[in-house]
């Protein structure tokens, strides 16, 4: 399918975003959110299958990439590609105010020639509902630079006889379409929150008049009783996350409980807009300096196990390493030279 055409599928969006396999089709540098349950399992040189990315398990069980390359390429840190930060806030707001009326009036008469008498009476309700409902919601996102691998890995021997005999198609459903070239290091925190009050105040009011005559004599009395209800209540639900502390905490809070909930929102708000000198302060931690240069990849497993710093996957397409684009030109090349005979 061309790149054009595919634009035309209907699989194109999901849900508002471009997936995966639509971004690999069009040979895309694909960034995938770190995961803690990375660490220790993902290393540079990982290669990744992306029509798999839905399935529970996308990583190749197999390396294409020589044991040798992939210990010794120098893994480089590039400051200049960080030190940016968004931030974006959003707020709210809506009310709703209902009141109904009941009333309800009634009569009986009763006489004779000589007595008359009458019993009229009222029922009335009043009900006024106040709902009120807010919603905030907080996201801070910072980018400190990023490591990767300072060199292309080179192909084992069983890789090479895979592309040459195979071809590239059959090559990247053994080994993947994709390879782990380095880490975006940085965080994201947020914060979600849904407050709703409401108040209930209902009035009711019972009177009855009683009236009685006899011989021109007109004699009455009126009774009168007024019933009052009033409700009240606040409730908030939360959210918020924090992938430097790797925390994320849910919950629904009645208005019990409301200052226990006001401390969790100012702590997590604090957290996110602190968010780009806390990332800085673990950097200097785990010794990383504010140029740019080679290091370890001890110290990025130092990262990935201890810091929480990693915040993407960066891959790129397989075909960037040269021996596999060099390799399929060559097949392709061969073939056609093949069909002109």
């Amino acid at each position: 399918m061309s790149k054009a055409s595919s634009f035309d599928d209907p699989s194109w969006e999901d849900h508002g975003r471009l997936t995966i396999e639509k971004l690999a089709s069009m040979g895309s540098t694909l960034s995938l959110p770190w995961c803690p349950n990375f660490a220790g399992t993902v290393q540079p040189g990982d290669t990744f299958h992306s029509n798999r990315a839905r399935s529970g398990n996308p990583w190749s069980a197999i390396s294409p990439f020589t044991a040798e390359s992939l210990l010794y390429i120098p893994l480089e840190y590039r400051r200049t590609e960080g030190g940016s930060a968004s931030y974006k806030f959003i707020e709210t707001n809506s009310a709703v105010d209902t009141a109904e009326h009941l009333g309800v009036t009634f009569g009986i008469s009763i006489g004779n020639p000589f007595l008359g008498a009458s019993v009229t009476g009222g029922y009335d309700k009043d009900v006024i509902d106040n709902k009120h409902a807010s919603k905030m919601s907080l996201r801070a996102s910072y980018r400190s630079g990023g490591v990767y691998m300072a060199a292309k890995p080179s192909l084992n021997r069983e890789a090479i006889w895979c592309l040459r005999r195979c071809g590239l198609s059959a090559f990247k459903e053994t080994y993947g379409d994709y390879y782990v070239a380095g880490f975006r290091i940085g965080g994201d925190a947020g914060l979600m929150v849904s407050k709703s009050t409401f108040s209930s105040r209902i009035i009711e009011r019972l009177s009855a008049r009683a009236e009685a005559s006899a011989l021109l004599i007109k004699v009455g009395k009126t009774w009168e009783k007024f019933f009052h209800h009033a409700a009240a209540g606040a409730a908030y639900s939360l959210s918020a996350f924090d992938t430097l502390t790797a925390v994320h905490v849910q919950a629904h809070v009645e208005m019990a409980d409301l200052e226990g909930a006001s401390a969790v929102i100012a702590n997590a708000t604090q957290q996110a807009i602190n968010l780009p000198f806390r990332i800085e302060q673990g950097m200097e931690s785990v010794g990383f300096s504010d140029t740019t240069g080679t290091i370890s990849q001890q110290k990025v497993y130092r990262v990935l196990a201890d810091s929480n710093l990693i915040v993407e996957l960066l891959l790129l397409p397989i075909t960037t390493i040269r021996e596999v684009f060099e390799g399929h030109l060559s097949n392709t090349f061969i073939e056609n030279a093949t069909e002109d005979f």
